[in-house]
């Protein structure tokens, strides 16, 4: 709720990266109401899968910022277009080269 008390006109979107790939959880907006319920949902998802929240997998940063990145598209020319990635990976596993293919 802070961000948004900040940043009135700000927006977030929060993108899912496990086992290699990456998808959208939730799409820009400004409502945090929307990103506790969808974290929510996909915790609620990941403990009912096993007995708790699955672990392992691989962290793709490349797959996250391309799908962050087409989000950021419709994003107006003259706002700030951000990509913040907080990761609990030790290494990433990625399929091309991320600095030649996905940054400009």
């Amino acid at each position: 709720n802070e961000y948004y008390d900040q940043n009135p006109l700000g927006h977030l979107g929060i993108v899912l990266c496990k086992d290699g790939e990456a998808e959208m959880l939730t799409t820009l907006g400004g409502s945090p109401k929307k990103h506790k319920l969808a974290l929510g949902a996909a915790l609620v998802t990941e403990m009912s899968k096993g007995g708790g929240p699955s672990v392992g997998g691989e962290f793709s940063l490349q797959n996250g910022i391309e799908v962050a990145g087409r989000s950021l598209g419709y994003a107006p020319r003259y706002g700030s277009r951000e990509i913040i990635v907080i990761s609990s990976a030790l290494a990433t596993c990625d399929p091309g080269d991320i600095l030649g293919e996905t940054l400009p």
